[in-house]
């Protein structure tokens, strides 16, 4: 499994800011890029998977690899991408 570390802050500004960990679980994802449109709808309101902070690839061997490019920020605390991944390719962990 691969793990990335990405800030979360909440949507006011009295709140923490909490850290999540991001795991990603090679071989398990479909492609299906749903997981990027929630980003880029979470972080920027509008559906463009360029805008997203991870981005699926799809290998010329028809792999699939998923990719955090960024540090995020999961707008109202709040993990999309893991919680709308239909098949669990990514699984958020807020810590403590």
């Amino acid at each position: 499994m691969l793990t990335s570390q990405t800030k979360r802050t909440t949507d006011t500004a009295d709140k923490p800011t909490k850290t999540i960990q991001i795991t990603i679980k090679p071989g398990i994802c479909v492609g299906c890029r749903i997981c990027e449109l929630a980003c880029s709808l979470s972080q920027k309101n509008l559906f463009n998977p360029q805008e997203s902070n991870i981005l699926v690839h799809i290998t010329e061997t028809g792999e699939v690899e998923l990719e955090i490019v960024q540090e995020c920020s999961c707008v109202g605390g709040r993990a999309y991408c893991a919680e709308l991944c239909p098949v669990d390719a990514l699984q958020a962990d807020p810590g403590d």
